[in-house]
Protein backbone atom coordinates (compact mmCIF):
# COMPACT_ATOMS: atom_id res chain seq x y z
CA UNK A 1 0.00 0.00 0.00
CA UNK A 2 1.62 3.19 -1.19
CA UNK A 3 0.70 6.45 0.52
CA UNK A 4 1.52 9.58 -1.41
CA UNK A 5 3.26 12.61 0.02
CA UNK A 6 0.10 14.64 -0.50
CA UNK A 7 -1.96 12.49 1.83
CA UNK A 8 0.78 12.40 4.45
CA UNK A 9 1.17 16.18 4.40
CA UNK A 10 -2.60 16.75 4.65
CA UNK A 11 -2.79 14.35 7.61
CA UNK A 12 0.14 16.04 9.35
CA UNK A 13 -1.51 19.45 8.97
CA UNK A 14 -4.79 18.03 10.30
CA UNK A 15 -2.96 16.48 13.25
CA UNK A 16 -1.26 19.81 13.97
CA UNK A 17 -4.64 21.54 13.90
CA UNK A 18 -5.99 19.11 16.49
CA UNK A 19 -2.88 19.35 18.67
CA UNK A 20 -2.91 23.16 18.67
CA UNK A 21 -6.26 23.31 20.47
CA UNK A 22 -5.03 21.12 23.35
CA UNK A 23 -2.75 23.63 25.22
CA UNK A 24 -5.41 26.35 25.69
CA UNK A 25 -7.92 23.71 26.79
CA UNK A 26 -5.43 22.26 29.25
CA UNK A 27 -4.58 25.71 30.61
CA UNK A 28 -8.27 26.48 31.11
CA UNK A 29 -8.74 23.17 32.90
CA UNK A 30 -5.74 23.82 35.16
CA UNK A 31 -6.78 27.41 35.87
CA UNK A 32 -9.59 26.14 38.10
CA UNK A 33 -7.31 23.75 39.96
CA UNK A 34 -3.89 25.43 40.26
CA UNK A 35 -3.47 28.92 41.69
CA UNK A 36 -0.14 29.48 39.93
CA UNK A 37 -1.70 28.77 36.55
CA UNK A 38 -4.55 31.12 37.37
CA UNK A 39 -2.14 33.91 38.32
CA UNK A 40 -0.16 33.39 35.13
CA UNK A 41 -3.32 33.48 33.01
CA UNK A 42 -4.61 36.63 34.73
CA UNK A 43 -1.26 38.31 34.06
CA UNK A 44 -1.15 37.14 30.43
CA UNK A 45 -4.76 38.17 29.80
CA UNK A 46 -3.90 41.67 30.99
CA UNK A 47 -0.74 41.80 28.85
CA UNK A 48 -2.47 40.45 25.74
CA UNK A 49 -5.42 42.82 26.04
CA UNK A 50 -3.14 45.86 26.40
CA UNK A 51 -0.45 45.02 23.86
CA UNK A 52 -1.64 42.57 21.21
CA UNK A 53 -5.43 42.47 21.20
CA UNK A 54 -6.22 46.15 21.17
CA UNK A 55 -9.44 47.42 19.65
CA UNK A 56 -7.84 48.07 16.25
CA UNK A 57 -6.23 44.62 16.00
CA UNK A 58 -9.46 42.99 17.17
CA UNK A 59 -11.36 44.89 14.46
CA UNK A 60 -8.81 43.72 11.89
CA UNK A 61 -9.15 40.15 13.14
CA UNK A 62 -12.95 40.31 12.92
CA UNK A 63 -12.71 41.81 9.42
CA UNK A 64 -10.39 39.03 8.24
CA UNK A 65 -12.68 36.35 9.68
CA UNK A 66 -15.72 37.93 8.03
CA UNK A 67 -13.89 38.19 4.71
CA UNK A 68 -12.88 34.53 5.01
CA UNK A 69 -16.49 33.52 5.62
CA UNK A 70 -17.70 35.54 2.63
CA UNK A 71 -15.04 34.07 0.32
CA UNK A 72 -15.85 30.53 1.48
CA UNK A 73 -19.56 31.07 0.85
CA UNK A 74 -18.87 32.49 -2.62
CA UNK A 75 -16.64 29.54 -3.55
CA UNK A 76 -19.08 26.95 -2.19
CA UNK A 77 -22.03 28.51 -4.02
CA UNK A 78 -20.00 28.69 -7.23
CA UNK A 79 -18.89 25.07 -6.96
CA UNK A 80 -22.41 23.81 -6.23
CA UNK A 81 -24.05 25.78 -9.04
CA UNK A 82 -21.45 24.70 -11.59
CA UNK A 83 -21.57 21.13 -10.22
CA UNK A 84 -17.81 21.01 -10.04
CA UNK A 85 -16.40 17.81 -8.64
CA UNK A 86 -13.68 19.55 -6.74
CA UNK A 87 -11.37 18.30 -4.01
CA UNK A 88 -11.45 21.77 -2.43
CA UNK A 89 -15.07 21.61 -1.28
CA UNK A 90 -14.33 19.72 1.94
CA UNK A 91 -11.33 21.84 3.08
CA UNK A 92 -13.12 25.08 2.26
CA UNK A 93 -16.18 23.89 4.15
CA UNK A 94 -13.92 23.19 7.12
CA UNK A 95 -12.38 26.65 6.73
CA UNK A 96 -15.85 28.17 6.72
CA UNK A 97 -16.72 26.32 9.93
CA UNK A 98 -13.47 27.38 11.65
CA UNK A 99 -13.95 31.02 10.62
CA UNK A 100 -17.55 30.97 11.82
CA UNK A 101 -16.70 29.35 15.17
CA UNK A 102 -13.87 31.80 15.75
CA UNK A 103 -16.11 34.75 14.89
CA UNK A 104 -18.73 33.49 17.34
CA UNK A 105 -16.09 33.17 20.05
CA UNK A 106 -14.79 36.68 19.43
CA UNK A 107 -18.28 38.10 20.03
CA UNK A 108 -19.26 35.75 22.87
CA UNK A 109 -19.20 37.50 26.24
CA UNK A 110 -19.05 34.19 28.09
CA UNK A 111 -16.00 33.13 26.08
CA UNK A 112 -14.32 36.51 26.66
CA UNK A 113 -14.51 35.92 30.40
CA UNK A 114 -12.32 32.81 30.14
CA UNK A 115 -8.78 33.32 31.37
CA UNK A 116 -7.49 31.56 28.26
CA UNK A 117 -9.52 33.71 25.84
CA UNK A 118 -6.48 35.13 24.05
CA UNK A 119 -4.75 31.75 23.94
CA UNK A 120 -7.81 30.28 22.22
CA UNK A 121 -7.86 33.16 19.72
CA UNK A 122 -4.19 32.58 18.92
CA UNK A 123 -4.82 28.83 18.55
CA UNK A 124 -7.82 29.44 16.28
CA UNK A 125 -5.74 31.84 14.17
CA UNK A 126 -3.01 29.24 13.72
CA UNK A 127 -5.60 26.58 12.84
CA UNK A 128 -7.18 28.84 10.22
CA UNK A 129 -3.76 29.68 8.74
CA UNK A 130 -2.94 25.96 8.56
CA UNK A 131 -6.26 25.36 6.80
CA UNK A 132 -5.38 28.03 4.23
CA UNK A 133 -1.99 26.32 3.75
CA UNK A 134 -3.76 23.01 3.23
CA UNK A 135 -6.07 24.57 0.62
CA UNK A 136 -3.13 26.16 -1.20
CA UNK A 137 -1.28 22.84 -1.15
CA UNK A 138 -4.31 20.99 -2.57
CA UNK A 139 -4.71 23.63 -5.28
CA UNK A 140 -1.05 23.35 -6.29
CA UNK A 141 -1.24 19.54 -6.42
CA UNK A 142 -4.42 19.61 -8.52
CA UNK A 143 -2.81 21.85 -11.14
CA UNK A 144 0.19 19.61 -11.63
Amino acid sequence: MKISKNIVLKRIITLLQVLIIIPPSLLQYLSDRKMGVMRYLVFKKDVFSKEFFTSSTTFTYISLLSLGIILCIIFLIYSYTKKISNSLIRPISALFIWNFICLLYVFSYKFQMLLTYHFFLIAFSIIIILQYIKIIFITINNKS
